[in-house]
């Protein structure tokens, strides 16, 4: 029996719903009704009905529940204490989102580093998603991720925030604005980052709160392309203004848009170790 199966049960079971299970989980509805199913296959019994107060556990459901806590809280102390041995032969290794490197200075972390020669610092830059997978599974000891969420049982606290601008090229009718409302991009192509990044998800959910789809005609994984991209006047670029402005290109901020933010995240409680702090001192926030 998988151990994340039990986890993702009692995850429905206190949040009597399988969609704020899944967000805590970062996993979709469809992925953890399917980890529910299997794990009742396995146990022979149902463990839930859906009713309009959500998902209700059975008699089998509540058995299973009580006795599944203590077992899970002895494998997250034994995973704790390997974690613990792995740290201290590994050092500090630590997780950068994509982006993240346009706002945090790598010299400024190894310069706080070098303050504690008994730790040996590691980095690896991934997407935000991925970052946010190693730091659960105890590969990463802190990550720099981007967005205003972390996994249940993490610290996390905001490091830099920018607003989200929409880029756009002389001659558009929108060029001369000082801001722009979500709903002006309406009948707009769109240049965005692609669907690893939270900007993406972040636009596409606030254009769904104005009533319409919006129109990405370009996905990509680069912000330089964004703004060449424009430049062509293929479409409206979007992208949080953590670039320096390139004339007669404008970047003009878009009101109800959710700010891009940055933030260390890393297993709760690790905060407080020396190192920790001090980096987080270092990078207190700037945006």
């Amino acid at each position: 029996m998988d151990t994340r199966a039990i986890r993702c049960f009692q995850q429905v079971y206190e949040k009597k719903s399988i969609h704020q299970a899944a967000r805590g989980l970062f996993l979709t509805p469809q992925g953890v009704s399917r980890i529910i199913g299997v794990l009742e296959g396995e146990l022979g019994a149902r463990l839930f009905v859906r009713t309009p107060r959500g998902m209700e556990p059975t008699l089998e459901g509540r058995y299973f529940y009580e006795h599944s806590r203590p077992f899970t809280a002895q494998l997250l102390n034994l995973q704790l204490g390997i974690q613990e041995m792995k740290r201290q032969q590994q050092g500090l290794r630590v997780g950068l989102a994509c982006g993240v490197l346009h706002v945090i200075s790598v010299e400024r972390l190894q310069e706080t580093a070098a303050r504690y020669p008994e730790f040996h610092l590691e980095w690896v830059e991934d997407f935000n998603e991925n970052i946010l997978k190693l730091l659960q599974e105890g590969t990463l000891s802190c990550g720099f991720c981007v967005g205003p969420g972390a996994p249940d049982g993490f610290f996390r606290q905001e490091l830099f925030r920018a607003p989200v601008c929409a880029i756009l090229y002389p001659g558009h009718p929108l060029y001369g604005a000082e801001s722009l409302s979500v709903e002006d991009l309406k009948e707009e192509p769109l240049l965005c980052l692609n669907e690893h990044f939270s900007i993406y998800h972040n636009l596409a959910e606030r254009c769904g709160d104005f009533g319409f789809t919006p129109h990405f005609a370009v996905k990509t994984m680069e912000s330089s392309l964004i703004r060449r991209f424009c430049q062509e006047g293929r479409g409206v670029g979007i992208d949080a203004a953590i670039h320096p402005e390139e004339p007669p290109l404008r970047q003009i901020p878009l009101r109800e848009a959710a700010p891009w933010q940055v933030a260390l995240v890393c297993p709760q409680g690790r905060e407080k170790e020396p190192l920790l702090q001090a980096i987080l001192g270092s990078f207190a926030c700037e945006g």
